[in-house]
């Protein structure tokens, strides 16, 4: 094989990203250009090429790890985004908690005072209250309550 021929299956086969895709059809295409003279193009290349420049306009894909979509890890993130005082962003971890296990003590919890940190006292009080009907255990009605209490210590914004 002529130097500066670029293997086109190989390169793009198992491009992981966009942008490695990308990359990979920019080189393809300045391989192209270069095997324009040579009868070394072949009708498999110019099918390679179209079929990964298709491939390449497509959408984004996100691949969601199973282990990283958990109710704990998201109200784990949430409570050190309460720490900072990100209330909306708190909101949104809670919520996913929430959607992933609906009887979640933690995410209402959560979702309590970080609603009560954007000022709806009210609406904190009455997600707090919702915990307090799901907890289970001695341990689930602690936490509810160091919410309240930390609820109840906040100044409305």
């Amino acid at each position: 094989m002529p130097e500066g021929v670029l293997k086109v299956p190989e390169i793009l086969m198992f491009a992981p990203t966009a942008a490695v895709r990308h990359m990979c059809m920019y080189r393809v295409v300045g391989g192209l250009r270069e095997l324009r003279g040579h009868t070394m193009l072949k009708p498999r290349h110019i099918l390679m090429f179209f079929l990964w420049v298709l491939i390449g306009c497509g959408p984004e894909t996100i691949f969601v790890r199973p282990g990283l979509d958990t109710p704990a890890l998201h109200v784990s993130n949430g409570n050190q985004l309460l720490d900072q005082g990100k209330w909306q962003d708190a909101c949104r971890e809670f919520e996913r908690a929430r959607d992933l296990d609906p009887f979640y003590t933690d995410a209402y919890i959560g979702l309590g005072i970080a609603v009560g940190g954007q000022g709806d006292m009210a609406g904190g009080l009455k997600v707090l209250d919702y915990a307090r009907e799901l907890a289970q255990n001695e341990d689930d009605l602690a936490r509810v309550q160091y919410g309240y209490d930390r609820l109840r210590g906040m100044t409305p914004p």
